[in-house]
């Protein structure tokens, strides 16, 4: 009896890469990458026209960059759920959370600010006229202060101008306040308005001694109110005196 005994020959194989093969390959994972990186969120510093002075995307052109943080739409082409980042989740946040105030702020304005009364006045009076209404809403009082009081230096330095006096117009709210009543242009109980917001004003933009009577500090002991209440009742007054001279008529 013979045994026949076969061998197992192994036939080893070599796989080459050609150079089309790798430069493809490597577009490919190329490609791939920066698809990953478009679905991550960035802060606004790393968007296009504003770059990072170093790292990685200081090296990656301006066009690629915009494309990395503009992409919306996954690896398999749909639209992509996009996360709010840290800063935007800040102001959205900021936004529910004080909504219910500034509506009540902006029914009040429309109160003493009837819907559909214009006024002919220059561009510069305008903004202001309209920025201290926004200011109030968001609730920032001092900026609703002295905007009030400059809408007021405009508009009567206005009305003096226009009358011949020039000099006092250009001279500051006091002297205004100051012609019209020796001129008896305007009635001694809305000069005393004026006046008193002047003086309200007047700490927040001229540095007065430790204790003055008109600093926030002292009016809050006086009065025995919180800053903040003190204030919102400062820019109510100052909304409303500015719609008061807005629609008096002058002699």
């Amino acid at each position: 009896m013979v045994n026949s005994t076969s061998e197992d020959k192994t036939i080893e194989t070599k796989t080459v890469w050609t150079k089309p093969q790798i430069i493809t390959t490597l577009i490919a994972l190329i490609s791939l990458f920066f698809k990953l990186v478009g679905q991550l969120e960035f802060p606004n510093r790393f968007r296009a026209g504003n770059p990072p002075r170093g790292g990685i995307f200081a090296t990656i052109p301006a066009r690629t960059r915009r494309t990395i943080v503009d992409i919306e739409k996954d690896l398999f082409g749909a639209k992509a759920r996009r996360r709010k980042g840290y800063y935007e989740s800040i102001l959205a946040k900021h936004d529910r959370d004080t909504f219910a105030d500034r509506l009540h702020r902006f029914k009040w304005l429309l109160k003493v600010f009837p819907k559909g009364y214009g006024f002919a006045m220059s561009m510069e009076s305008a903004s202001i006229f309209d920025e201290a209404k926004m200011a109030f809403i968001n609730s920032e009082y001092i900026s609703t202060i002295l905007l009030a009081n400059a809408f007021l230096e405009h508009w009567l330095g206005g009305i003096l101008s226009a009358r011949g006096f020039r000099k006092e117009a250009n001279s500051g709210l006091k002297s205004i306040i100051e012609c019209l009543r020796n001129n008896n242009l305007l009635h001694d109980y809305l000069l005393e308005k004026i006046d008193r917001l002047r003086q309200i004003r007047n700490p927040f933009v001229h540095k007065k001694p430790l204790g003055h009577r008109k600093n926030l500090d002292q009016r809050v002991f006086l009065e025995q109110r919180l800053p903040f209440e003190l204030l919102e009742k400062d820019a109510k007054e100052a909304l409303s005196l500015m719609y008061q001279v807005a629609v008096t008529k002058f002699p």
